[in-house]
């Protein structure tokens, strides 16, 4: 009897399983792009202009200072105290790490790309804007995003430099929609 409820539980369970179900397939991203790979493929290749981005899509005002508390805390883990006002924006440190956030006026974006300095150049996106990603020297992260004052500067310089800049390119997937 035990042998034949066994074999019939087994069916029941290789013929749910083999149904084919229509339809796509969707994800919610909780997370804000932390750990998703996107499935449009990053440039490394220079091109002119600033980061692609829709008139739209740009904030009216930015101030590089006026991060929440928590969202300094928790996406870019640095110490809200250690707050030290520059020309043009703000800058935070952690442990380890030292993050950056500014308003640029006059910056020639081609200029900047074509820097000898410049490891690597990438574009990033999230949530419809877009941020393009330097790599300079192997010693610093740097973002550039289109505002309509200009330009919204990001930079992550860590003690244990990681040039793929992987965890600047998680707190900019989470910084971007707050713009």
């Amino acid at each position: 009897m035990k042998k034949k409820l066994l074999v019939l539980l087994c069916f029941l369970a290789l013929s749910g399983c083999s149904e084919t179900v229509k339809g796509k397939a969707t994800v919610e991203d909780v997370w804000r792009g932390q750990g998703v790979v996107s499935s449009k493929p990053t440039t490394t290749a220079p091109h002119s202009g600033a980061p692609h981005s829709g008139a739209s899509n740009r904030p009216s005002s930015f101030d590089p200072c006026a991060y929440d508390d928590s969202v300094l805390e928790y996406y870019v883990e640095v110490d809200p105290s250690t707050k030290v006002e520059l020309p043009g924006g703000c800058q935070w440190r952690g442990e380890g790490l030292a993050f950056t956030a500014a308003a640029l006026r006059d910056e020639d974006v081609d200029v900047l790309a074509a820097d000898p300095n410049v490891d690597e150049l990438a574009e990033l996106e999230s949530a419809g804007r877009t941020a393009r990603v330097f790599v300079f020297d192997d010693k610093m992260c740097m973002a550039l995003t289109e505002i309509d004052e200009g330009l919204a500067q990001f930079m992550l310089i860590e003690a244990r430099f990681d040039p793929s800049c992987f965890n600047f390119r998680v707190v900019l997937r989470l910084l971007l929609p707050e713009l």
